[in-house]
């Protein structure tokens, strides 16, 4: 996704419209349990605001991934407001989006906003009742017969003193 920004270089104010519909191959090493299918879409554009280039626009696409809770698949969509600057190659900060020449590369900001709008953990519904840690079942279509006795490691010398107590 590379821009050809000449026109807006010599032209402090001058702005590029941007939009985009465009699948990005890269997403999909993110992580194992993502997929991306669908076209990445921004509408947006980028300013010249005295040699900073300014990204302005919205992002979004749609994901495939399984649900934290029952390992269901679950599809959901990242909309994202994206808003950052660009600065000429070596004239910028360390860690700053750059561009060189006239030309400016949108990809990595794109991979970089999807990442950091991703749900830490995805959950298929908001009442989702996960699989049993004892036997495995999906308590959101069957029930089991499993005991939900967590016992803390720590106290567990003390469940069989009181089951002694209880039989003497």
């Amino acid at each position: 996704m590379i821009f050809d920004i000449s026109g807006i270089l010599k032209t402090d104010g001058g702005e590029l419209p941007i939009e985009i519909n465009q699948l990005m191959e890269g997403l999909n090493a993110i992580a194992d349990d993502l997929s991306f299918e669908s076209p990445v879409k921004f509408k947006g554009s980028i300013l010249n605001s005295g040699g900073v280039l300014k990204l302005k626009g919205k992002l979004s696409t749609l994901y495939k991934s399984k649900c934290s809770r029952c390992l269901n698949d679950v599809e959901a969509e990242i909309n994202t407001d994206i808003k950052e600057d660009f600065f000429e190659e070596g004239k910028g900060e360390e860690e700053a989006y750059t561009y060189r020449g006239k030309y400016v590369e949108l990809e990595k900001v794109f991979k970089d906003n999807i990442i950091l709008n991703l749900p830490a953990k995805q959950v298929c519904r908001k009442e989702c009742r996960g699989l049993c840690p004892y036997c495995g079942a999906n308590l959101n279509e069957e029930t089991c017969n499993c005991k939900n006795e967590e016992i803390d490691l720590r106290l567990e010398a003390l469940g069989d003193f009181f089951k002694n107590q209880e039989n003497n």
